[in-house]
C-alpha cells in the first residue's frame, strides 16, 4: 500500500532531523505521520530509533513491534536487545534484580530474532597523574565501586602517588612526560580492558549521587559516549564560584578511539567516526579542585598552560576552542590585552555549534569592563546577541556593563531577565552566575538606584552562597547608608584583608565609628585607609578631623608630617599645619609652612593674614605690618586684617598709619568696637 505523500515527507523530515540527532524535533515529524499513517511500520520503527535515543527503550518496544518487518525495525531491535542485556547483567553485578529488564530483554530478542553477544559494562577510569599523593586517595575513593578497572599512567611522580595508586588496586604504567596531554591519555587507553572509559584526573572527585547515572550510561550501547557536567571550584574559599563545562568523559572503547589536542585534549573527534551520538549525563558531577588560586599558584599552572595552549594553536591557528581556552588564562593570569587578543581570535572562528561560544563573548566583555572600556563592551555584547547568544551569560553581562556605565534602570531589565532563565544543559562558562552573581548583581543595582531595603534581600541571599568580597562591600555600604552603621562596620571589618576591597572596608569603618562616636576607632582606620592609599586626601582630611576630636595633638602633627613625607602639601595644607604648629609652640616650624604656603600660592590671602598673626604674636611687629600689607592687598575687605595691622603699626609708634588702619577697619563693620576704642587711644596719643 503506496504512503500519502504527506506521510512520505514528515518520514524524510524525521529522518532528516536523526541525521544530526536533533531528537524532539524528529520525534515531533514521526509522530505527525503516524497521525496519517497510523500502521506504517517504517514510521513506527523510526519512533522506535528515536526513542532509544531519548532513553526511552521501554516505550521503545511497543513501536519495534509494530515496525520489526523494516530494515530500521531490524536494527533498532539488535539495538534493544542488546541494552537489555546489558540492563540485565548490570542488575545482577549490582545484586538488584530487574525481571522488567528480564521480560523485556526477552520480548525484544523473540521480536526481531537475535541474540546478542559480547553485550560488555565493563569501565576502565584512566587517570594520568604526576605527584599526586594529596589528591589521588579522594579521586580514587570515588570511582572504586563504579569502575571494573582503575589505570593510572605516572609521567614522573617523586612523591607516593604510584604507592597509593598500587593500594587501590590500580593498573599502572609510565610515560616520559612530553608536554602533550593526549599522549599521556592515550597510554592509558594502551591499557584499558573495559568497554568503556572514564577519563578523569586526580584532582577531580566523581560525586557520591554520579554512580547510578553512570550505571545507566553504561547499558546504552547506542551512544558513542556522555558528557558529564565538571564543576571547577575558581576559589580557595566556599564552592560558590563555579566554571562549568561538559565535556564526553565517559565513553566506549570503539575501534579507533584516541585523544586528540596537546592540552585541552578532546575523544570526541575520533569517536564521531561510529557515526553514533553523544548524550548528557545531566544526574552526573565531577569536582574538579585544581582551579583553586592556591593550586593554580603551586603547580604554576597558568604559565604551563598558556605555554602549551600556544604550541597547539601554532599547529591548529583557526581552533576557536583553543584560543577560547588562551583568552581564559590570560584572563585569569590578569594579563587582559592579551585576553581580549585571544577572545577577538576565538570569536573570528567560531561555528553555530561551539559550546563555549557564550563564555568567550564573557570573557571578552569582562576583560573591556575591567579595563574600563565599556562602551566596547556594550558593543561586544549587542554582537553576540546578533549571533543569537541570548541566555543568561550574555543578560548577566549585560547588566553588569550597564551598572558601570550608570545606566541603572536598564541594568535592573537586564538582571531581571537573567533571573528568570535557567543554565541550558551542556553550556560551558561561570556558572556562579546561576549559583551566587546575578542574585548578588540584583542586589547591587537595587542599591545604586537607592532602593535600599530592597538590596539587602538579594544581597543576604547570596553571601549565604559565597562571601564575595565587592559583594560584602556594597552590603555594608547599604547597612551604613540605611543608618545600621553597627551591623555596617562588623561587616566591612570582614573584608579588612581583601586586597580589592580593604582600603573601601577601612574608610567604611572609619566613617560608621565617627557616626557612632567611635573617635579613636574612626582614627586609626582612616590612618590606615590614608596609608594604603595616599592619594585619597579625603581619608587623611577624615583622620584629622578624628584626632581634633580626640584632642590629640600629637597624632595631628603626625598626620601632617607623614602627609608632608607622601605628598607635596597644598598651600591651605600648609596654613594649617602652621596654625597647629604655632598652637604647640613650634613657632620656627610655623613660620616655615607659612612661608611654603605664600610660595606655592603668592594669592593665598589667608597665609598672609596667618603668617602676620604669629609674627606679631613673636612681637616682630613691623615684618607682621608688611605681611599684612601684603595680604590686604589680595583680600582688601577683610576687617580683622585691618584691625591687627592698625596694632602692629601702633606697636611701632606709627600713629598716622595705625589710624588710616582702624578707620578702613570701621569703614567696612562699624560695630567694631575693639577698633574704635584703639583708634580712640592713638587719637589720644596723638594729641
Amino acid at each position: 500500500m503506496s504512503r500519502p505523500s504527506l506521510t512520505e515527507r514528515y518520514i524524510r523530515d524525521a529522518e532528516r532531523w536523526l541525521e544530526s540527532f536533533k531528537i524532539a524535533e524528529a520525534e515531533a515529524s514521526i509522530r505527525q505521520a503516524l497521525k496519517q499513517a497510523p500502521r506504517d511500520q517504517e514510521a513506527h520503527a523510526i519512533l522506535a530509533k528515536i526513542l532509544i535515543y531519548s532513553q526511552r527503550e521501554e516505550e521503545a518496544v511497543e513501536h519495534l513491534r509494530r515496525g520489526i518487518d523494516s530494515d530500521t525495525g531490524r536494527h533498532v531491535g539488535k539495538v534493544l536487545a542488546e541494552h537489555f542485556l546489558c540492563r540485565t547483567l548490570m542488575a545482577i553485578s549490582a545484586d538488584r534484580p530487574d525481571p522488567k529488564g528480564f521480560r523485556l530483554l526477552d520480548e525484544a530478542q523473540r521480536i526481531v530474532r537475535y541474540v546478542p553477544e559480547g553485550a560488555d559494562i565493563t569501565l576502565s577510569a584512566c587517570i594520568i597523574a604526576k605527584n599526586e599523593a594529596k589528591n589521588l586517595p579522594r579521586c580514587l575513593a570515588s570511582i572504586q565501586k563504579v569502575a571494573t578497572q582503575i589505570v593510572v599512567i605516572d609521567t614522573g611522580s617523586t612523591d607516593e602517588t604510584v604507592e597509593i595508586a598500587r593500594s587501590f588496586g590500580a593498573t599502572i604504567g609510565e610515560y616520559a612526560w612530553d608536554n602533550d596531554f593526549s599522549a599521556a591519555r592515550n597510554a592509558s587507553l594502551e591499557l584499558a580492558i573495559g568497554a568503556w572509559a572514564l577519563w578523569i584526573d586526580a584532582d577531580e572527585e566523581l560525586t557520591v549521587e554520579s554512580a547510578d547515572a553512570i550505571r545507566q550510561a553504561l547499558v546504552r550501547p547506542q551512544y558513542a559516549g556522555f558528557n558529564i557536567p565538571i564543576v571547577n571550584f575558581t576559589e580557595d574559599i566556599g564552592d560558590g564560584d563555579q566554571f562549568i563545562h561538559a565535556p564526553v568523559r565517559l565513553f566506549r572503547m570503539l575501534p579507533g578511539v584516541a585523544f586528540t589536542g596537546r592540552i585541552h585534549e578532546q575523544v570526541t573527534p575520533s569517536l564521531k567516526a561510529s557515526g553514533l551520538p553523544f548524550a548528557t549525563l545531566e544526574k552526573a558531577r565531577l569536582n574538579h579542585y585544581g582551579y583553586r588560586p592556591s593550586a593554580m599558584t603551586e603547580r604554576n599552572k597558568i604559565d604551563r598552560t598558556i605555554t602549551m595552549l600556544e604550541l597547539e594553536l601554532a599547529e591548529d591557528p583557526t581552533s576557536s576552542f583553543q584560543w577560547f581556552n588562551l583568552a581564559n588564562a590570560f584572563a585569569v593570569a590578569k594579563r587582559h590585552r592579551e585576553a581580549e587578543e585571544a577572545a577577538r581570535t576565538s570569536v573570528s572562528y567560531l561555528t553555530d555549534s561551539d559550546s563555549h561560544a557564550a563564555s568567550v563573548f564573557q570573557i571578552l566583555t569582562e576583560v573591556l569592563e575591567q579595563d574600563g572600556r565599556f562602551d566596547e563592551a556594550l558593543a561586544v555584547i549587542e554582537e553576540a546577541e546578533t549571533r543569537g547568544l541570548v541566555g543568561v551569560q550574555t543578560e548577566f553581562t549585560k547588566a553588569s556593563v550597564l551598572l558601570s556605565l550608570g545606566r541603572y534602570d536598564e541594568a535592573l531589565e537586564a538582571i531581571e531577565i537573567c533571573l528568570g532563565m535557567e543554565w541550558p544543559v551542556g553550556q560551558t562558562g561561570d556558572f556562579s552566575i546561576v549559583t551566587y552573581k546575578r542574585t548578588g548583581l540584583h542586589g547591587q543595582i537595587l542599591a545604586a538606584l537607592g532602593r535600599l531595603d530592597e538590596a539587602l534581600i538579594p544581597l543576604e541571599s547570596s553571601l549565604k552562597i559565597s562571601d564575595h568580597p565587592q559583594l560584602r562591600w556594597t552590603y555594608g555600604n547599604v547597612l551604613e547608608r540605611l543608618g545600621r552603621f553597627h551591623e555596617a562596620l562588623d561587616t566591612y571589618r570582614r573584608i579588612l584583608n581583601h586586597p580589592g576591597n580593604g582600603v573601601r572596608a577601612q574608610s567604611g569603618i572609619g566613617r560608621c565609628a565617627k557616626r557612632l562616636g567611635k573617635w579613636d576607632i574612626a582614627a586609626e582606620s582612616f590612618e590606615s585607609a590614608w596609608n594604603a592609599n595616599p592619594e585619597d586626601v579625603d581619608a587623611w582630611i577624615a583622620w584629622c578631623e578624628a584626632a581634633e576630636a580626640l584632642n590629640d595633638t600629637p597624632m595631628l602633627l603626625r598626620a601632617y608630617d607623614e602627609f608632608a613625607k607622601k605628598q607635596e602639601p597644598s598651600a591651605s595644607i600648609l596654613v594649617n599645619w602652621g596654625r597647629l604648629l604655632a598652637a604647640s609652640g613650634n613657632a620656627d616650624q610655623a613660620l616655615h609652612c607659612f612661608s611654603e604656603a605664600i610660595k606655592r600660592n603668592p594669592d593665598d590671602a589667608n597665609a598672609y593674614f596667618n603668617c602676620g598673626d604669629l609674627l606679631y604674636g613673636l612681637g616682630q611687629y613691623a615684618d607682621a605690618a608688611h605681611i599684612y600689607e601684603s595680604g590686604l592687598r589680595r583680600s582688601p575687605s577683610f576687617v580683622a586684617g585691618w584691625f591687627v595691622m592698625g596694632n602692629a603699626l601702633a606697636q611701632m609708634g606709627l600713629i598716622e598709619g595705625a589710624q588710616l588702619a582702624y578707620r578702613q577697619c570701621l569703614q567696612l563693620d562699624p560695630t567694631f568696637e575693639q577698633a574704635r576704642q584703639n583708634l580712640s587711644i592713638v587719637l589720644d596719643a596723638a594729641a
